[in-house]
This record gives C-alpha cells, structure tokens and sequence, in this order.
C-alpha cells in the first residue's frame, strides 16, 4: 500500500454502539483504494481493532483475509458478533430522540432538520 494507511482513523473495539459508523468507515476507506492493493485491505483492518472486537478475531487466519475481499470476511464476521441486536437500536434511537434531541448551539435550523429527520428514519417511521 502506499505510504499513508487509509485505515489510520478508524477503530473499533467491539462495543455494539460504535459499529455501523465503523463499519461505513471501513467500506468507504476500502473503495477509495487502488484494485491492486486490496489484497492488503483485510490484515490491515484486522490490524485496526482493539478490544473485545480484536480478541473475537484472533482465530481469523491472515492468509484468508490477504486476498481481495478479505476485508470483507472480517467485517462479516464482526458484524455477526459487534453489532446491535435491532431492538437495542430501536431503543436507542427512541432515547435519543425523546431525551437528547434539541438544537445545539450555533446550530441552523436547516441542520436541525437533517438530523431530526435522520433520527426518524432509524425508526423507519
């Protein structure tokens, strides 16, 4: 790969409430690289994790994840053991939208808007 990782900014430690912003991190850090360096991809994201999610991957074998969609077999993976049962979601979204949503300092009203219409969609509503 070349001379700066694009995986330098992204972490995980396997707490359920910080895997879909990883998980996107991951895709898109993954699409922005050239097709010959792929094969990197998936040891140097396995690389990246601590924690929980680190010690539920040490039996990943590195030779199954240095080809070009190995990266993709590790965030299966952490998705099937990392990620939110969909009631935890639900509840939390509920949370933060009946608790913490409010207008932040400085904070436009079309910006607002984004965000209170984001937190509706997480509910599907």
């Amino acid at each position: 790969m070349d001379t700066k990782d694009p995986f330098k900014d992204i972490s995980v430690d396997g707490h359920p409430g910080n895997y879909r912003e990883f998980r996107r991190k991951v895709i898109l850090s993954v699409a922005a690289l050239e097709d010959k360096v792929q094969h990197l991809a998936g040891p140097k994201f396995l690389s990246r994790l601590t924690g929980e999610a680190w010690r539920c991957t040490e039996h990943l074998s590195i030779a199954d994840l240095r080809c070009q969609r190995g990266w993709l077999k590790v965030l299966e993976f952490l998705g099937r053991n990392c990620k939110h049962l969909p009631e935890v979601e639900l509840h939390e979204s509920i949370d933060e939208f009946l608790l913490h949503l409010k207008r932040k300092p400085h904070e436009g009203a079309t910006a607002f808007a984004s965000r209170f219409k984001l937190l509706l969609r997480d509910w599907k509503i």
